[in-house]
């Protein structure tokens, strides 16, 4: 048996998803599984069995007929094809109807929300894509309830299998006093991961010494750099770009900041939590489950309030809550490693 990851692209500055492809992909090949990607656009870095097409967009037809003639000529009858992201997941399931393709065909939803959820189009879009797979592996309960309030007839498929990755760190270290705060978030500059709100909450906190960076590159890039000029903050916030270490930018931080519209899971926030970080996130779906846990390690707040993004900075100013909340953080962190991911995976695959 072969699994092919079939994704847009799995460049590592665009998204979590693709993280988990690559995290999976390795995993899969170390347990002796025959393990391919198959990636519609972007470089493939140094990983083995990885190909790209390197189209000029994941939406355009070479896309479709790329995955098509892979289907047909690479893929065999006992293979599995698993999906990952729009548009990849429709050409897969458009292919294997039109090739009428006997293998197993999984794939995993990624996120809460897409821009065709609640639209007439989305829904006739997503009536030809999720019938065609046999499970659909959702990264959190909150990614599974979404689909299934959007697909109620596919939730007998729905399976939830939690994201895992990189845990450096073996055991938690307090971070010493400081005289300024640094607060970090780490994601693309778009709509989704709501900058805007995280920078005009800084803009509340000009009495407090904290400064905020933010690692990450996106659309929205010159908007918040605009913001931050206009609200004269270009002294507190900092614009770091894609960080390739990022466990050592983590290091660097007191607080981690992730103040999302909208997450399927909040793979950066496990990774910011295994350093030791306290958290402050946004209360949705996906990174609730994350962060609201008995032993507090961080502070829900509204994405839509910056005056509680603020608050709750000025709350983690105090460094006995910061270590309270950053050990429990840590102890949280470990329960979600690549190698637990891994074997919820093969399970799934019946291996």
């Amino acid at each position: 048996m072969r699994v092919h990851h079939i994704i847009n692209d799995i460049c590592l500055d665009r998204g979590g998803a693709q993280r988990i492809v690559r995290f999976l992909h390795q995993g899969l090949s170390e347990h002796d599984i025959d393990s391919y990607i198959v990636a519609l656009n972007g470089t493939t870095g140094n990983l083995s069995n990885v190909i790209s097409i390197d189209c000029p967009s994941p939406y355009s037809w070479q896309a479709f007929w790329f995955v098509y003639q892979y289907l047909q000529k690479q893929c065999l009858p006992e293979d599995i094809v698993h999906g990952h992201l729009f548009p990849t997941i429709l050409y897969i399931a458009l292919a294997a109807k039109m090739l009428r393709w006997p293998g197993r065909l999984v794939c995993t939803e990624h996120n809460t929300h897409n821009r065709r959820r609640g639209t007439i189009i989305g829904k006739l879009v997503d009536s030809q894509i999720y019938p065609a797979y046999e499970q659909i592996y959702c990264i959190s309960s909150g990614t599974k309830n979404a689909l299934r309030g959007w697909m109620p007839d596919q939730a007998d498929k729905l399976r939830v299998i939690e994201n895992g990755t990189s845990l450096p760190c073996s055991q938690f270290k307090p971070r010493t006093p400081k005289n300024k705060i640094i607060i970090v978030s780490v994601g693309r500059l778009n709509k989704q991961k709501n900058y805007t709100a995280a920078i005009q909450a800084m803009s509340l906190l000009r009495n407090v010494s904290v400064e905020y960076r933010i690692a990450g590159l996106g659309p929205e890039e010159t908007a918040l750099k605009s913001l931050c000029v206009q609200l004269g903050l270009t002294d507190i916030v900092k614009f770091y770009g894609y960080v390739d270490d990022i466990f050592a930018f983590f290091k660097q931080a007191d607080v981690f900041l992730m103040p999302s519209r909208w997450e399927g899971f909040g793979l950066a926030a496990v990774e910011a939590m295994n350093t030791g970080l306290p958290v402050i996130a946004s209360s949705v779906d996906g990174l609730r489950e994350i962060v609201d846990t008995p032993a507090p390690c961080g502070i829900l707040v509204s994405p839509d309030n910056p005056k509680e993004i603020a608050a709750a900075v000025k709350t983690l100013l105090d460094l006995k809550t910061r270590l309270i909340y950053g050990k429990n953080a840590f102890n949280r962190s470990v329960e979600f490693s690549i190698e637990k991911m891994i074997n919820r995976y093969l399970n799934a695959y019946n291996v």
